[in-house]
């Protein structure tokens, strides 16, 4: 049998990752190289077929490797970096494996019913492989442990760049590159030590159940007969069978022991990677300079990018009408066989028309799956198209924002890359589900490609499957991209946040500053909500939709105010103008600047909105709303300003007029819009809605003449003379100053009461004189009593005049004290006059 033939360098990689172990407790420490070489020399001596020393028999060696108790000690180096244990542990693996190699030859061939030889040579076979990946594994790990030693010699004598300060933004892109590489190998790394030594321990555990297994074929193995015969040859070669077990589980063992080793040697070298790039670009942190020739290289390999996904998008727009073609012609040819008269049920021919039917509905869906595909494809080409231009303007910004050092602009970015790496992390989701989903359908098609034996289905099932792992294909290819610009992103938003905190206080204070007048010019602009204008262009009704925005609001509120104080000097000016030269009533003024201080405000708030460019419309939708407060809750509030209007225009009263509306009288001070104010005598302002004085009666006594008649009553003696009581009320009435002398007052002998003589003394006032009428009334009373009194004129008081007939005084005269009883019925009652 010739050698096994030596496996790539990358195959223990492929073989680890397609276990999925139990992760048990680690028994074995990952850098103990003495027990591994024991190990090593135990199985040299098993596959030469040599009885092995009674201390490896009895796995004394093998127990501190599975205690976890071999050598830690470093040992010298060689001069290639690695131990000199690491050395002869790769010399002995390399004799083991090529006496593994030589037992495996020595085997005879395999007859019928030889199956413990087949055992045995697969056990040699799997034990050759599992030595020569071992060996690949030391290889490997003498690599790793030189490239780590040279790049911790370099990182002590690096001493900067030879090239002078500053440095390009390329540079400093691609150690962060290198850096993040280095990270993201040594965490894969650790990932795949945490399921070695997983494995590991399951090896373990297998070794053990394989030495019980040894032990118990070695009890049932008889002693040796003193006449020198051999055992029975079957318990011997089960025996054999059971060690050979033995040794490939701890061969198993050893093979995770070193992959546990190498993984460890990795992780420390990309952490060493890592932290030399990370030194490199703490170096040139503040020397970084991303310049206009660095920005041309960059976007000229951008459009040279570019310029290939056209060509291939060109490509796919071909191939996608090809699919097109293809699936018409699928489903003609299917519409073709479905409108073919059908054979008689149960006949061959209709079998293979049915078979038909079925093939070409195949065709037409795998067509029709090609067509997604390339639709699929050729989406993804614009998309990526589509990123390449935003990468090109994402560069030119960041080319600015590394040359204008703008803290606002810092933050805002690093902010806006914040939410789109989280859409980023959402398609990322995505596409890993589209991805597993086309997975697992070609799959499908791959179990059901096992099931046939069918030529032509066979045929159709792998261009299925073949379908859906070109559209997987197509999935990871957008996926790629979207990583990769998540990754860009992500460096960008930390070479940000770097330059942030290198700013100093006043350019701190300055993006503080802009980030403020931002926030402001967001607010200013949100948008409240929108109305509906109708323009009119070219003679046509064109309607448009205009925003209403917190600044609209707030300009048009400015506006009204500083318009209100600017009307409100106006009006007064204008009021004072009008009294001074013009000669107005102060009260008309006041009326007359009140309303067109109204009426200014009302045309300012109309033009306030036109100036901010909202239109009236927007209080269309309270149209509603407002009929029916108009209709119910305004109503009387509409009224009483209709009545005001009313009452400006008719001028029905005026301010100083004596009115009587109701129970109230008094003087007007003040008609305003929705109410007039009306002092009465005592002083008591009275507000009065305007209505009032349209749907009452009203008495204006200083409408169109401040001259009122009034009058007194006064009863006078029956003996005195009427004509001399006349002339003392006609004097009394003359030497009052109040009462005027034209039109004349005037004596009426208006009744014979009967107690007096009554009299009116009737006489005329003058309001716009200031007259109180009470005042003047009182003042009359007291005159006409002094003059009375100096007359000889009497002021009768009520009188009773008692006649009583004779027999009824006679009979009350002989009543019983005391008896008040009524009088008897026939008794007259007292008459009185």
């Amino acid at each position: 049998m010739s050698p096994m033939p030596r496996p790539p360098a990358q195959r223990h990689r492929v073989f680890f990752s397609l276990r999925f172990p139990t992760r048990l407790p680690t028994l074995v420490s990952a850098r103990s190289p003495a027990p591994c070489r024991a190990l090593a020399a135990l199985l040299l001596a098993l596959v030469l077929g040599t009885p092995a020393p009674a201390a490896l028999a009895q796995g004394s060696l093998l127990a501190p490797l599975l205690k976890g108790e071999g050598k830690t000690a470093a040992a010298p180096t060689a001069k290639d970096g690695a131990t000199k244990e690491d050395s002869d542990e790769l010399t002995a693996v390399t004799k083991a494996l090529e006496q593994a190699r030589q037992a495996l030859a020595r085997q005879p061939a395999t007859g019928a019913g030889s199956e413990e030889r087949l055992e045995r040579q697969y056990l040699l076979a799997q034990l050759a492989r599992s030595l020569d990946r071992q060996k690949d594994t030391l290889e490997k790990l003498r690599r790793v442990q030189q490239q780590t030693a040279d790049q911790e010699a370099q990182a002590k004598t690096w001493k900067g760049f030879d090239s002078p300060a500053p440095y390009s933004a390329l540079l400093a892109d691609q150690l962060r590159d290198a850096r993040d590489n280095a990270l993201a190998q040594a965490k894969a790394s650790e990932v795949r030590q945490t399921l070695l030594r997983d494995e590991q321990a399951a090896a373990t555990e297998k070794y053990k159940a394989a030495q019980v297994q040894l032990r118990q074929a070695e009890e049932k193995l008889p002693p040796v007969p003193r006449n020198g015969g051999s055992p029975d040859a079957g318990v011997q070669e089960a025996r054999d069978q059971a060690e050979l077990r033995s040794r490939l589980a701890a061969q198993a063992v050893a093979e995770a022991d070193a992959g546990v080793r190498l993984a460890s040697a990795e992780v420390t070298l990309y952490r060493t990677q890592a932290a030399f790039h990370g030194q490199q670009l703490d170096a040139i942190r503040n020397a970084v300079r991303f310049s206009q020739a660095d920005l041309d290289t960059v976007l000229g390999e951008l459009d040279k990018e570019h310029a290939i996904q056209e060509a291939a998008l060109v490509r796919q727009r071909q191939r996608t009408a090809k699919a097109q073609q293809a699936l018409d012609d699928a489903e003609k040819a299917l519409l073709r066989a479905r409108e073919r008269p059908a054979p008689p049920p149960g006949s061959s021919a209709a079998t293979a028309h049915n078979a038909q039917l079925a093939a070409l509905a195949q065709t037409a869906a795998l067509r029709r799956i090609q067509l997604d595909n390339a639709h699929l494809a050729y989406d993804t080409l614009q998309s990526m198209l589509t990123i390449r231009s935003q990468e090109r303007q994402a560069w030119q910004y960041r080319w600015m924002l590394m040359n204008t050092r703008d803290a606002a602009k810092l933050r805002e970015t690093s902010q806006s890359f914040t939410q789109v790496l989280e859409r980023l992390d959402s398609w990322t989701r995505y596409l890993n589900g589209e991805i597993d989903l086309a997975i697992g359908q070609a799959n499908d098609y791959q179990r059901r490609l096992r099931a046939t034996a069918v030529a032509e289905e066979e045929a159709n099932l792998r261009e299925f499957q073949r379908a859906y792992q070109a559209r997987a294909d197509i999935y990871r290819d957008a996926l790629q991209v979207v990583s990769n610009l998540q990754r860009t992103l992500r460096q960008w938003q930390q070479e940000f946040d770097a330059s942030r905190g290198d700013l100093s206080l006043g350019d701190r204070a300055a993006g503080w500053a802009t980030t403020l007048a931002s926030s402001a010019r967001v607010l200013w602009n949100f948008e409240l909500f929108t109305a509906e204008d109708t323009l009119e262009v070219d003679g046509r009704q064109v309607k448009a939709v205009r925003s209403v925005t917190v600044g609209k609001s707030i300009g048009a509120v400015l506006l009204l105010v500083l318009g209100y104080v600017v009307s409100a000097w106006l009006v007064r000016r204008l009021r004072r103008l009008a009294v001074e030269r013009f000669g107005v009533q102060p009260a008309l003024a006041k009326i007359l600047s009140r309303w067109g201080h109204f009426i200014l405000l009302a045309v300012l708030f109309v033009i306030s909105l036109d100036l901010v460019k909202i239109p009236l419309t927007v209080f269309a939708f309270l149209g509603g709303a407002l009929a029916i407060g108009f209709g119910f809750g305004a109503q009387n509030l509409l009224k009483n300003l209709m009545s005001g209007i009313m009452l400006l225009i008719e001028r029905p009263l005026r301010v100083g007029d004596l009115v009587e509306v109701g129970n109230v009288v008094g003087t007007v001070t003040n008609i305003s819009i929705r109410s007039s104010i009306v002092r009465n005598g005592d002083g008591i302002e009275v507000l009065i809605p305007n209505s009032s004085f349209l749907e009452n009666n009203v008495i204006n006594w200083t409408y169109s003449n401040a001259r009122v008649r009034r009058a007194i009553k006064v009863g006078a003696d029956y003996g005195a003379s009427a004509r001399q009581v006349s002339e003392v009320l006609l004097g009394v009435a003359g030497r009052h100053g109040q009462v005027l002398k034209e039109p004349a007052p005037r004596v009426l002998l208006e009744d014979f009461g009967a107690d007096a003589l009554m009299f009116s003394l009737e006489y005329w006032i003058d309001y716009a004189q200031g007259a109180d009428a009470r005042q003047i009334a009182s003042d009359l009373r007291f005159m006409i009593e002094r003059a009375f009194a100096d007359a000889g004129i009497g002021i009768p008081f009520p009188q009773r005049v008692v006649h009583l007939h004779p027999a009824a005084a006679a009979a009350a005269a002989t009543a019983a004290p005391g008896d008040t009883g009524p009088a008897s019925p026939g008794a007259p009652a007292p008459q009185s006059s």
